[in-house]
Parts: structure tokens; sequence; C-alpha cells
């Protein structure tokens, strides 16, 4: 299965020190690694490659990292709601649908520096999921968890 993501956006962020307010935040670094290119970055793409993919004795999984700047969130606020809004340009083969998982990276990455071989670990504590569909559309996550 190959999913190519286009857009990335961190949605309806809402905190509530005093009053409610709603932000959208957009990706400070984004990046893909590519199981059969280990050594090499493709932090300067406009899209993400995702793929799950075992053939024959070949692994050809990819992940797409997202990293978003949240400083600017008033300090003692409470998130009511977070949510990854992706959007799926493509899918390979087409007509099936499969699920992503998503996971907060539990160590510092670079955009630019990012491989196969070095990539951050992530955590298992919370990872959730949605199935694509079959055909390209906006996909959403539920993160509040890790907000």
């Amino acid at each position: 299965m190959i999913i190519i993501l286009s857009s990335a956006m961190l949605q309806e962020i809402q905190a509530t020190p005093t009053s409610e307010i709603s932000r959208d935040f957009s990706p400070v670094a984004d990046a893909y690694v590519p199981q059969a290119s280990p050594n090499d970055n493709f932090g300067s793409w406009s899209y993400l490659f995702i793929q799950s993919w075992l053939s024959d004795s070949a692994h050809l999984n990819s992940r797409g990292f997202i990293r978003f700047d949240l400083k600017t969130i008033p300090p003692g606020s409470k998130i009511k709601r977070a949510v990854l809004c992706l959007y799926m340009r493509e899918i390979w083969p087409s007509g099936f649908s499969r699920d992503l998982f998503c996971h907060r990276v539990s160590q510092a990455w670079e955009e630019n520096a990012i491989t196969w071989n070095n990539q951050p670990s992530v955590t298992f504590d919370h990872y959730p999921y949605i199935s694509t569909g079959t055909s390209p559309d906006w996909l959403y996550w539920d993160v509040t968890y890790w907000v």
C-alpha cells in the first residue's frame, strides 16, 4: 500500500486559560523515511510518502514525521481538543482502504537529517488510527491525548 500525503495541519487546538480560543498550526518540520533508502533524507520533499509493504524478502515501509511548534499556546491552558489533519492525495493499489496509525515521537529529529536508519523512537502508550477510505480525502486523527 502506498499513500501520499500532501498537506498537514494541526487543527482545532482549543485552549482555555480565561477564555476559549481556537488555533490552526502548520508544521514547522516534516519528512518521510523509506526503508528502501535507509540512509537518504527526504525532508525537502513537498509531500509525505507513507507505505506498508512486504514484497518477497524486501521490506518497503515508509514512515512520515511531522513536528508542530505549540509554544504560542498560553501557559496553564487546558486543551479541549486537538486534531491532526492530513490530506491523502493518492492511494495505491486503488480500491483498498488501510488503517493508518499515529504515534508521538519521543526523541528529537531534524527535518534535513532524519533517515530510516536514524529515525527517532515513538511512544506506544496511545496511538489513534483511522481508516483511509479508497479515494483522495482529508484524514483526521484526534491527538488531544498528547497536547
